[in-house]
């Protein structure tokens, strides 16, 4: 696939957890499934918990993998893997309903440079494809595949993501 703006644009799919602060985003992991079956995991060491509410503290920790996991790293480590993982192409970074606040997370791994050239500042938004495609967002339909049962796991939710994508036939 080509995109008029310079470079082979590929889709990402994106999920992040993270703990909303009313006026910040604190990044807790970040989940990105390439178009071509690669896989990226990132967990930070540098979130601070203490803002968690009763829902981050019961379905997004507990899933996170223990600390000695090699997905574990800091938010400089995480910015230079995913844009290692990303390469020269020209990203489409794809997300589920909160596409401004997952594109908001990632993006605040870099907090003095600009994101890379060609990243656009967005992501788009699979559930108003479903919308516009006429599926019913508030039930779960049977024409996508079923979750892997790990909501709010950045990665599991990412492969998901890029499954319902597939589903739609875009």
């Amino acid at each position: 696939m080509r995109w008029t703006g310079g470079g082979e644009q590929v889709d990402f799919f994106l999920d992040t957890e993270f703990i909303d602060l009313d006026r910040a985003i604190e990044l807790i992991s970040l989940g990105l499934v390439a178009a071509d079956g690669r896989e990226f995991y990132a967990i930070s060491t540098e979130f601070d918990d203490s803002g968690a509410n009763d829902f981050v503290r019961s379905s997004v920790l507990p899933l996170l993998e223990p600390l000695d996991h090699p997905a574990w790293m800091s938010r400089a480590e995480m910015k230079d893997a995913l844009v290692s993982f990303v390469g020269s192409v020209v990203p489409r970074f794809w997300a589920w309903g909160g596409a401004p606040y997952d594109w908001l997370a990632m993006a605040q791994l870099f907090p003095v440079e600009r994101v890379p050239d060609g990243w656009r500042y967005t992501a788009y938004d699979v559930s108003l494809l479903v919308e516009l495609a006429g599926i019913p967002l508030e039930s779960v339909d049977t024409r996508f595949p079923a979750h892997s049962g790990d909501g709010h796991h950045a990665l599991a939710d990412a492969r998901w993501l890029r499954d319902v994508f597939r589903t739609l036939a875009i």
